[in-house]
């Protein structure tokens, strides 16, 4: 064993690193290849200008509509949180059970889109307009 970090870089040892403690190791930046696995890269904070860019295609309105999702096995009430010319997205109790293509039927403006499931997670759903 060597006691000191330089006069382990001194030796030059083989790569195997295998008989150097890991103080050493640490102390020089070393790390041991591992086999089919990758070391995890630090994540890189976005920049402040980065944050605020929208990747959308379209722009978002913000709206609080009442609507349906009707499909063959029935209908589901929810509510329309956001909105663009290309998709929405929507506050339902539960999207169990609700399929991938269904249509949205808004009462207040009297439209009716006919939808595909994007994204969803455990009370909203974000779908895209067919």
């Amino acid at each position: 064993m060597v006691a000191d970090a330089r006069e382990w870089e001194r030796e030059k040892r083989s790569t195997t690193y295998s008989d150097c403690p890991a103080t050493l190791l640490r102390g020089l930046r070393i790390m041991p290849k591992v086999r089919g696995r990758r070391r995890p890269q630090p994540r890189r904070r976005p920049l402040p200008e980065e944050r605020l860019v929208e990747k959308r295609a379209t722009i978002r309105h913000r709206v609080l509509k009442a609507g349906t999702i009707e499909f063959d096995g029935g209908a589901v009430n929810c509510m329309v949180r956001n909105m663009t010319d290309l998709g929405a997205m929507l506050d339902v109790a539960s999207p169990i059970g609700i399929p991938d293509r269904f249509t949205l039927a808004l009462q207040t403006d009297r439209l009716r889109k006919y939808c595909r499931t994007v994204w969803w997670n455990e009370n909203r759903i974000g779908v895209a307009f067919d």
